[in-house]
């Protein structure tokens, strides 16, 4: 099968200072790619991710595309955004 345009996003939160639940992201992650048939990324996901704790409250997200443009293989791209509390004061 052409994978394309194929791939896997997980969004985070990034608050005070720490990603909650970055261990079952990046398990659901591995487990995702595994069931889908998409190669590992090539760069380490949580190494990444952790030094976005430091941005405070924010929104990120991290692609996971089944071909990546530099190497054809699996790649990884990130976006950080600002965070926004909505109800409940959590």
């Amino acid at each position: 099968m052409d994978k394309a345009g194929y791939g896997l996003i997980e969004t985070m939160r990034v608050r005070d200072g720490r990603i909650p639940f970055l261990e079952r992201h990046l398990a659901r992650l591995r487990q995702s790619l595994g069931e889908l048939g998409l190669p590992k990324p090539s760069q380490d996901v949580a190494v990444l991710v952790k030094p976005f704790a430091a941005t405070g409250d924010a929104v990120l997200r991290v692609e996971v595309p089944a071909v990546s443009p530099q190497d054809d293989g699996a790649g990884l791209l990130h976006r950080c955004g600002p965070g926004s509390r909505r109800g409940g004061g959590r």
